[in-house]
């Protein structure tokens, strides 16, 4: 075998290479991003809890805030966000993921503001016919440094021109 006939071969094998992992990349990226999430929309079929849900979560020794809650589903996954809208915090925004299964859902939350450290987590159950999600929330307190529980109500609201709204 010469030269020219092994440095073809060479530069043959290292394209189809980059070409097949190139190539698996994309179909990886497709079949995450588009495929699996429009299944799973196919196959879920339990109750809408896509917009707006409004509660009013009384802290402890920290007031109380009224807060909307916008939520979008795909299948389980849910994301969202989270504006104050009365109380001590008024105006932070939250950032909101999580999973909804068997009426239970299940949401972290984290500000929006790189300057809070502000973070917890709730655990709802959908009841009266799908109208509200009742359950606790559990959060980190400043004022007293521990994570304290305190039982939410999340209610629906009508449409209020959010983008997640239905």
């Amino acid at each position: 075998m010469n030269y020219q006939n092994f440095a073809a071969s060479m530069v043959t094998g290292v394209v189809a290479s980059l070409l097949s992992v190139f190539i698996t990349t994309v179909a990886v990226a497709v079949w995450r991003a588009i495929i699996i999430p429009w299944y799973e929309e196919r196959l879920y079929k339990g109750p809408e809890i896509k917009g707006a849900w409004e509660t009013s979560i009384d802290y402890i020794n920290a007031g109380s805030n009224r807060i909307i809650y916008y939520l979008s589903r795909q299948g389980i996954n849910v994301k969202g966000y989270a504006h104050c809208h009365e109380g001590p915090e008024k105006g932070m925004f939250w950032t909101l993921t999580g999973e909804f299964k068997n009426l239970i859902l299940n949401l972290n939350y984290q500000s929006k503001s790189n300057y809070r450290l502000d973070r917890g987590s709730l655990s709802v159950m959908l009841s009266n016919n799908g109208s509200s999600f009742k359950g606790h929330i559990c959060y980190y307190s400043d004022s007293q440094n521990m994570i304290n529980s305190v039982p939410i109500k999340l209610v629906k609201v009508e449409d209020d021109g959010s983008p997640y709204a239905q």
